[in-house]
Formats: C-alpha cells, sequence, structure tokens
C-alpha cells in the first residue's frame, strides 16, 4: 500500500512539475511583449513609476500602463500590440474616472454585479470597458469614451 501511495505521489509532483513548465513556456511571448509595452511606455511618457499593465484585446491589441511621470502627472498610457508606432498618452485628469464610469453604468443599466472595469482601446478611442451581470445572471459588456464619458460606443447584452 505504501508503495502505490509513493508512486501515486511520484507521478502526481511529475505531472504539477510538467505542467508548471508548460505554462511558464506559454506565458514567456506575452510576458515579453508586456515587458517591451512597458519600456515604450516609460520612454514616451517619461515615466518614474508604473503602478500596473493591464492588457486590452478588442479589435486590437493594447497594453495600457497605469503610471506617474518625471513631472508628477498621473497618465494612462496606451501602448498598441498591433502596431510598433502607436502609443497614446492620457493625463488621467483629462478622462472620467474609473469610479465615474461604474456610476454611469449603474445609473442606466442597472447592474446586478460588476465584474470587471478595465481601460480599453477602439478606433483610436480610449475608453473604459465595464462587463457585468443582470439579475438574471446575463453577461453584459458596457463600453464609454474615457475622454468625453459617451456611452453610446458599444454595448453587448444578455451573453
Amino acid at each position: 500500500m505504501k508503495k502505490i501511495l509513493i508512486i501515486v505521489l511520484a507521478i502526481m509532483v511529475v505531472i504539477i512539475g510538467f505542467s508548471a513548465k508548460v505554462y511558464i513556456k506559454a506565458m514567456e511571448p506575452i510576458n515579453q511583449a508586456e515587458k517591451v509595452a512597458k519600456e515604450k511606455a516609460e520612454n514616451e511618457a517619461n515615466l518614474q513609476t508604473v503602478k500596473r499593465v493591464t492588457l486590452y484585446n478588442g479589435n486590437e491589441t493594447y497594453y495600457i500602463i497605469d503610471g506617474i511621470t518625471q513631472e508628477d502627472e498621473e497618465v494612462y498610457v496606451w501602448v498598441s500590440a498591433d502596431s510598433e508606432d502607436e502609443v497614446i498618452i492620457k493625463n488621467k485628469e483629462d478622462g472620467i474616472s474609473k469610479e465615474e464610469a461604474i456610476e454611469k453604468v449603474k445609473n442606466k443599466k442597472n447592474p446586478n454585479d460588476i465584474i470587471s472595469v478595465n481601460l480599453g482601446m477602439e478606433k483610436s478611442i480610449p475608453l473604459w470597458e465595464i462587463s457585468y451581470k443582470t439579475g438574471e445572471g446575463l453577461l453584459n459588456y458596457y463600453v464609454i469614451d474615457y475622454e468625453t464619458g459617451n456611452e453610446e460606443l458599444k454595448i453587448l447584452e444578455n451573453l
């Protein structure tokens, strides 16, 4: 019985080790692309601090960097993963906040549960993408223009 237990544990350790190696190997290109985007944002926006890097996959893929410039301005930097040249820098004060975006969705759609709120980019328009669930448990996406607060960009409901 002990032999069987030892063999099963050894097999489990090998499987876990192999799975971890596959996962790490699969993540290398993503981590490398994020590193390149972060460096590009640091150079283009003159960042002294990077607080957060997120990934947005819409019609195009963007890395969004939340940071502070050398001049102590809080900015968001959108770095295109599809175009080497596209870097868009916006001061946080020039757009609506995450909280304002959530409030707009709550007032307009009365969601049961806000799942996520992320910055994104569509057709060179910086935006907030809010995913939420209705009382019936249906998934919805609501997109708000980051700069103007326009709510009519894209709404996907009842997914």
